[in-house]
């Protein structure tokens, strides 16, 4: 054999031993728990010097060759989410046990009925009545209930005043006339005059031109 043969097998050799020693030095550290992140420590054995390379996180890219202990925490990461998860799972049902009774339309008051299921006996408090002095908790059959009561009331108001205005022209109306029969009789233009239902009417020579009706707003001529 010779010689420059056998320093490059013997060069070979040396680097397959290099690269089988690097190859168990990277698994070796997987295998250990590590402290913290190890490029955070520019003196740990666990960052490959040669190459840059984080042994860590290039383990935690390929899945094959992780960490026991990074596998170790995420399950345990992962059994904290789902308990989270069932925490809040149960938390928001029993938020909506509490606001049940809320999201059914009631047929009457619930205390009026005894036997009902809302009203607590423990406390003998009404759940119905407490909905309503707790505005955040109202059920949104109490607020549509509030708004339809709400327009009926607005409604009935205008429908008065309407009522109330019409009256009062009506009212005023019947005294203009009055008021001018009466200065038709002081000035002698008619005898006298009576109220129908149509108005005041004059009368001529004591002859009526109308049949006499009864005064309906107690008018005395």
């Amino acid at each position: 054999m010779a010689p420059n043969q056998s320093k490059t097998a013997q060069r070979d050799c040396a680097e397959e031993e290099a690269a089988a020693h690097q190859l168990q030095l990277l698994i070796q550290i997987g295998n250990e728990r590590p402290e913290a992140h190890p490029n955070k420590d520019s003196s740990s054995s666990s960052t490959n010097s040669t190459s840059n390379v984080c042994p860590y996180c290039k383990r935690r890219k390929n899945k094959a060759r992780r960490s026991k202990w990074v596998i170790y925490d995420e399950k345990i990461r992962r059994q904290e989410r789902q308990q989270m998860k069932r925490l809040k799972k149960e938390e928001a049902m029993e938020k909506k046990k509490k606001i049940q009774i809320g999201n059914e339309r009631p047929e009457a008051h619930p205390n009026k009925d005894s036997s009902s299921s809302s009203t607590n006996s423990t406390s003998n408090v009404c759940p119905y009545c407490k909905r309503r002095k707790n505005k955040a908790r109202r059920s949104k059959w109490v607020i549509y209930d509030e708004k339809i009561r709400r327009q009926e009331r607005q409604q009935m108001k205008r429908l008065k005043k309407e009522e109330a205005m019409e009256k009062k022209k009506k009212l005023q109306k019947l005294t203009d006339q009055y008021n001018s029969m009466k200065r038709r009789v002081e000035s002698g233009e008619c005898e006298e005059f009576f109220i129908s239902s149509r108005g005041p009417s004059p009368i001529h020579f004591g002859v009526s031109s109308s049949p006499i009706d009864w005064n309906p707003f107690n008018f005395s001529p």
